[in-house]
């Protein structure tokens, strides 16, 4: 697995957790784009709409686009493998902390 492949796949998996503990499981590309900055793992405006795009096509999330924003919202499907109930390929699996 390429050194990219590996960050592709933990800033998905960092995005699915957020989804989880914000209100009501939704949260702007905005705060998205800030928490990913603040997790070590930074990233470009068009890499993470393009994140979206694809967590929404494999049903890990729902997005809207107002204004051409994303509004994204967590699916059970998604919560389920931020939460390492179930594996996704092309997602970091959660690591356990002690």
């Amino acid at each position: 697995m390429s050194t990219n492949q590996v960050i592709q796949e933990e800033r998905r998996g960092l995005i699915l957790q957020l989804l989880c503990k914000v209100p009501q499981y939704t949260a702007s590309e905005a705060v998205i784009y800030s928490h990913l900055h603040q997790m070590g793992c930074p990233t470009s405006w068009e890499v993470l709409q393009g994140e979206i795009v694809w967590l929404e096509e494999q049903g890990l999330i729902v997005a809207d686009w107002p204004g051409g924003f994303a509004i994204a919202k967590i699916t059970r499907k998604g919560q389920d493998c931020a939460d390492g109930n179930t594996k996704h390929s092309g997602v970091a699996t959660p690591l356990p902390f002690p």
